[in-house]
């Protein structure tokens, strides 16, 4: 095999099946094609291209991240730069601070968007991505799995059949329609309900489990955030009946009125136009 070139030189080329060289600094990176693993690139340069097959390289740094097509993992982006494109089958890259998330369209696992960019969408299939501040969540239509939204936003919607996501603060809970998974919310939110059979409101394992009577009621109203959201509910024994409602982005009203007892959660949803407008 070649030798690899470790400063500054033109990296080894082990096309048509060898091992990519390494480049550790400033060079254009090894070029692994048509099945080669592609090289690493560590800083700055144009990381590796493992096309048709091979695996998507690695830039950690700066540099445009890695792009494994037709099949390949998506390569790995850590700042700032775009992140890597499995497009066609390929997993979503990694892109951690204010990148646009990668996008792993057509049944590939949506990519991680940590810090206030578009989180990932894998729609027709994929796995919803995750958006853990204030941006929309991921939405994993048409049977993916709900996305995970931690604070403020609108929880994740995984329609006709998915699971329903996880809203943790102040969100309206995750909806899983038409046959999904209720989903969980944990601080203020109305409280997941599972379907016939499952251990939500009834814990048959706990012999010293008493009797659940409590009502409630809260409004939230920060126009700074653009954040309006309110909720009641009031519970005898295994009977709770409530209502939520919350502002929509594009300025209507969202409002759920919802009974859960020991024959499930039952909801109904309607919206209601505010004229407030999107925020």
């Amino acid at each position: 095999g070649q030798r690899p070139s470790s400063q500054y030189g033109a990296p080894a080329s082990g096309r048509f099946g060898g091992a990519g060289g390494l480049s550790s600094q400033y060079g254009a990176p090894a070029s692994g094609r048509f099945g080669g693993a592609g090289g690493l690139s560590t800083q700055y340069g144009a990381p590796a291209s493992g096309r048709f097959g091979g695996a998507g390289g690695l830039s950690t740094q700066y540099g445009a991240p890695a792009s494994g097509r037709f099949g390949g993992a998506g390569g790995l982006s850590t700042q700032y730069g775009a992140p890597a494109s499995g497009r066609f089958g390929g997993a979503g890259g990694l892109s951690t601070q204010y990148g646009a998330p990668a996008s792993g369209r057509f049944g590939g696992a949506g990519g991680l968007s940590t810090q206030y960019g578009a989180p990932a969408s894998g729609r027709f299939g994929g796995a919803g991505g995750l958006s853990t501040q204030y941006g929309a969540p991921a939405s994993g239509r048409f049977g993916g799995a709900g996305g995970l939204s931690t604070q403020y936003g609108a929880p994740a919607s995984s329609r006709f059949g998915g699971a329903g996501g996880l809203s943790t603060q102040y969100g309206v809970p995750a909806s899983g329609g038409f046959g999904g998974a209720r989903g969980i919310s944990t601080q203020y939110g109305a409280p997941g309900f599972g379907r016939a059979g499952s251990p939500s409101y009834r814990s048959d394992e706990d012999a010293l489990s008493e009797p659940a009577n409590y009502e409630f009621s809260y409004e939230v109203d920060d126009p700074a955030s653009g954040t309006v959201f309110g909720h009641e509910e009031n519970r005898q024994n295994e009977d709770a009946r409530g209502s939520y409602h919350v502002l929509l982005p594009d300025g209507r009203r969202q409002v759920v009125e919802y009974q859960a007892d020991v024959e499930g959660y039952k909801p109904q949803i309607r919206y209601e136009e505010t004229g407030a407008g999107g925020y």
